[in-house]
């Protein structure tokens, strides 16, 4: 399987190799996808997911990062031998990755840290875990 990343540069689908961010969030109902990030137009920037695609790819440009892997954009889940194999290869990508930066939706203070619902999903624990350094921020 190709390993796809978002190039923050000109947020195009790349597939170079080398040191990369990871995003881990929790899913809200209007995600950007893999098909939104190839047509990137401003239907796509008026999706309520876009805001946390934008943050976190500033996240990655200011710690210096120009590849970012977010699970929505650089998998095709409408390709499913692409998808099961991407199910099975997630903890290796998390534990791969540079950094993985976390983003708290439902947070806008450090000390709110314990309540995010981050911590109550499943597949966080997986991302929490594979990677040696987690970056947390939430809403500004």
């Amino acid at each position: 399987m190709t390993f796809k990343f978002v190039d923050i540069s000109d947020l195009k689908i790349d597939k170079i190799k080398g040191g990369y961010c990871i995003l881990s969030r929790r899913w809200s109902g209007d995600e950007i996808l893999y098909s939104d990030v190839l047509s990137m137009g401003p239907d796509v920037q008026a999706k309520g997911g876009y805001g946390k695609f934008a943050s976190a790819c500033a996240m990655a440009r200011k710690l210096g990062f120009d590849l970012l892997w977010v699970d929505s954009c650089c998998i095709d889940k409408t390709d499913h031998v692409e998808l099961s194999e991407a199910i099975n290869l997630m903890y290796r990508w998390y534990s791969q990755s540079a950094i993985c930066i976390a983003y708290l939706q439902d947070i806008t203070l450090p000390d709110q840290l314990r309540e995010s619902g981050w911590f109550l999903r499943g597949w966080t624990l997986q991302e929490l875990i594979a990677q040696k350094v987690v970056q947390f921020y939430g809403r500004a």
